[in-house]
């Protein structure tokens, strides 16, 4: 399934990974989560995290299945050849797929819009 894509180079990864995260940051994302606002941009700081972590957990699962393919470790396999051929498939499937499988941490803080407020301040 992933044989058709085009090769890409860390530096883009990086740069489509931003890009999606601005996506799912400005538009739904399909989320199930009461959490989600169901259209448009982040509403609050809880979202906010709700979306980013969601976004986190479903790149770890997609690299887990990857992981998980039975086919990559079979029971009466002695040929180190044929390892080693497994283990350069499963790097190379894995580097299509953006993130990590490492841990998600994020915290966000809400700041009240206080534009109308104080235009009219002039310092002291």
């Amino acid at each position: 399934e992933l044989e058709g894509l085009p090769p890409v180079e860390g530096f883009q990864r990086h740069e489509l990974t931003l890009l999606r995260i601005e996506d799912i940051l400005n538009h739904d994302w399909g989320s199930s989560s009461v959490l989600n606002s169901g259209f448009g941009k982040v509403e609050d700081a809880a979202e906010l995290c709700q979306r980013m972590l969601d976004f986190c957990q479903r790149l770890t699962t997609a690299k887990r299945k990857i992981l998980e393919d039975p086919e990559l470790y079979p029971e009466d396999d002695q040929n180190m050849q044929d390892q080693k051929m497994r283990r350069r498939r499963v790097v190379e499937k894995l580097a299509l797929v953006p993130g990590k499988l490492d841990h998600a941490t994020i915290a966000a803080y809400q700041v009240a819009d206080r534009t109308a407020e104080l235009a009219d301040y002039k310092g002291d």
